[in-house]
């Protein structure tokens, strides 16, 4: 399964990055409950969280199989990062390093989007 994992750099630390950041660690430990629980902390400390909003996303999608709810939070994290300028530091995906968190929720949303139609 995809483990897409958007970390910040070149941008002041958000409140809340250490519910986030322990919600990465725990996804890359497969404990994707806990995970959404320490996202969920970190998006309410700051909901301006384009990067807790994706990845919060990502646990619906990949746990829960709730499409539509990822998408909704795929859609505004794709909203949230246009504006923040973002990047993806680290991801599963070689392809996605380096790229905007924008682009990466995009991609993120078309393949739920795809999964919805099926």
């Amino acid at each position: 399964m995809l483990l897409m994992l958007a970390l910040l750099f070149g941008c002041a630390q958000p409140a809340g990055k250490n519910d986030a950041t322990r919600g990465v660690q725990l996804l890359e430990k497969g404990d994707l409950d806990a995970a959404y629980t320490a996202f969920e902390k970190a998006y309410q400390r700051d909901p301006s969280s384009a990067f807790n909003l994706n990845n919060m996303g990502y646990v619906q999608e990949m746990k829960y199989q709730n499409y539509p709810k990822a998408a909704e939070f795929y859609r505004r994290a794709v909203e949230k990062a246009a504006a923040q300028h973002l990047h993806v530091e680290k991801s599963d995906i070689q392809a996605s390093r380096g790229q905007s968190l924008e682009a990466v929720a995009r991609q993120n949303l078309a393949r739920v989007q795809q999964k919805l139609q099926q």
